[in-house]
């Protein structure tokens, strides 16, 4: 079992840029931050690296496979993100600190 993650677990990109995602209309939270999907698209900020590399976005490929938020996939721990440049172009993983400490899943 791996936790959730939520709009207030720490991200980055593979060069120091912070993710943020936008409110989403989230009905489910944890430890009072909202649960995020499979689907959420994050804004990155911060990327060092010059552009046209410059990290922009991070998308996921899957999430859960057994807990659900709305129908869709929730976010683990586990999940694989990528960051992406302006271009689309794979930058690298996303870096993932802790999730919820109090909320897991499979």
């Amino acid at each position: 079992m791996q936790p959730l993650l939520t709009h207030a677990t720490l991200m980055a990109c593979p060069h120091g840029g912070r993710l943020s995602f936008a409110a989403t209309g989230p009905r489910v939270f944890a430890s009072g931050a909202a649960i995020l999907t499979a689907d959420a698209v994050a804004s990155i900020t911060g990327c060092p690296v010059p552009l046209p590399a410059t990290c922009v976005t991070a998308q996921w490929s899957a999430g859960s496979a057994r807990v659900l938020v709305g129908g869709r996939p929730v976010l683990l721990s586990g999940s694989a993100g990528s960051c992406r440049s302006a271009s689309s172009i794979s930058q690298g993983p996303v870096g993932i600190g802790t999730g919820s400490a109090r909320v897991f899943g499979i």
